[in-house]
């Protein structure tokens, strides 16, 4: 489907550009941007603060170490 997309969507624009300009093409991407930008404003992320124990370092160990270890464990095609 991403394939169709990539294709469709430049065809669309070279059509839109050769029938309207260059004028309405861009005043319609920047409506359509600003509507995006205002659903994102919507989006909410559930966040929930770790309570960590050390320093700056000791955290990035921790996540470097876990980081490796979802790598090798999970995800056999990337460390294979």
């Amino acid at each position: 489907m991403a394939s169709l997309s990539y294709l469709i969507a430049p065809m669309l624009g070279g059509v839109l550009y050769a029938m309207f300009g260059l004028k309405p093409v861009m005043y319609a991407s920047v409506v359509c941007f600003l509507i995006t930008a205002l659903f994102e404003c919507f989006i909410r992320f559930s966040y929930q603060r770790i309570q960590s124990q050390g320093g700056v370092f000791q955290i990035v160990k921790q996540d470097f170490l876990s980081s490796m270890q979802y790598i090798s464990k999970e995800r056999q095609e990337v460390s294979a």
